[in-house]
């Protein structure tokens, strides 16, 4: 609303009489020298403390003829509502439109600044929450989580740019993870076959470089004593079980029995 010659608004945006400066008029606006004798001309806009006949670009004259800036991306400041400021290609932060949100926020859908979640960085792993976010910031993939280094147990597969589990150490608890026959040894067990193995299978002894090799069955047929000695129970049966060619072979009780009949042993066989 504009007011006529020779009255302004007032707060309440009613049009009331205004006494012109004696000089103060349309055609002679620079002898206006207060804003509201300019504000009360029609062609009156009040503009750095002179009245000129119109707002310079980049501003406009407010209801009562004083040029303000005009909200646009290039001047934010002078809008002064969110949807203004939305226009303006700007963003609405507590209460005020700026160029860009201010550190620690992220503008939403509507160009309101909102608190955001720390960006994923070199600096800040824990915030990617992708695996393909994690790989682009050198991070290592951990079950749902970026890390800069593996945890224990776990090795990292740089291939892949993840964690993935370590392979058991060489030791007596896990043999199967020792490849050699020295560090098998070392492990306080036995190389059988190519493989470490917690004790040698049967059929098959320790030598003193704890390799399995086949026990030996050739004792000798005459003295059954030092058979005793030399064999494991299941191998003494088994060669006894050879020597007597028995068609159908004794369980062991009937193999103990038997030769208890037949060596009167005293003692009888001892490990």
């Amino acid at each position: 609303m504009s007011c006529p010659d020779g009255t302004a608004a007032d707060q309440y945006g009613a049009c009331i009489i205004v006494p012109l400066q004696s000089s103060c008029s349309s055609s002679t606006l620079g002898a206006c020298n207060d804003a509201t004798a300019c504000g009360t001309l029609a062609n009156g806009k009040w503009y750095n403390d002179a009245c000129v006949a119109s707002c310079p670009a980049g501003t406009v004259a407010d209801q009562f003829g004083v040029c303000k800036p005009t909200c646009s991306s290039s001047n934010p400041s002078a809008c002064t509502t969110l949807s203004a400021c939305a226009a303006a290609l700007s963003y609405w932060s507590n209460g005020a439109c700026v160029p860009s949100c201010p550190d620690g926020t992220a503008s939403d859908d509507a160009k309101v600044c909102v608190t955001s979640s720390p960006s994923c960085s070199l600096t800040n792993l824990g915030a990617c929450t992708t695996q393909t976010t994690c790989k682009s910031m050198g991070g290592l993939w951990n079950t749902g989580v970026c890390v800069s280094s593996c945890p224990v147990g776990t090795v990292a597969d740089y291939g892949k740019m993840a964690c993935v589990a370590a392979a058991p150490a060489c030791s007596s608890s896990t043999p199967s993870a020792c490849t050699t026959s020295a560090a098998c040894a070392a492990a306080l067990s036995y190389w059988s076959n190519n493989a470490c193995v917690s004790s040698c299978p049967v059929g098959t002894e320790s030598d003193d470089a704890k390799v399995c090799v086949s026990t030996s069955l050739a004792c000798p047929s005459a003295d059954w004593s030092n058979v005793c000695c030399e064999l494991s129970d299941i191998e003494f049966k088994n060669f006894m079980n050879a020597q007597l060619k028995l068609e159908t072979p004794y369980t062991d009780i009937e193999f103990k029995n038997f030769m208890n009949a037949q060596l009167k042993l005293e003692p009888l066989c001892v490990k």
